[in-house]
């Protein structure tokens, strides 16, 4: 378990922010990326089972300030895109 204060990787944070969507938006997530990035986000989620949910609102609030850069830069052609 991932805990409170620990700073996350780029692969941890997205883990985080695929397990809090819901299974269809995850999966519209999944089907965007390669099948090596599905591996790797999956034996991540794997490995953290579960996350604190202070941790959980660190890394939505995270992404969410983001979300306005993100939505102007052209498509990202992979995960690493985002990390």
């Amino acid at each position: 378990m991932i805990q409170a204060g620990t700073e996350l990787t780029g692969l941890e944070k997205a883990s985080v922010l695929l397990m809090s969507l819901g299974s269809d938006a995850s999966e519209e997530v999944l089907k965007r990326l390669s099948p090596e990035e599905r591996d790797l986000l999956g034996a991540q989620i794997v490995r953290m089972r579960s996350v604190k949910s202070i941790v959980r609102e660190r890394s939505l609030t995270n992404a969410s300030s983001r979300l306005p850069q993100v939505s102007r830069a052209p498509r990202a052609e992979s995960l690493e895109d985002f990390l």
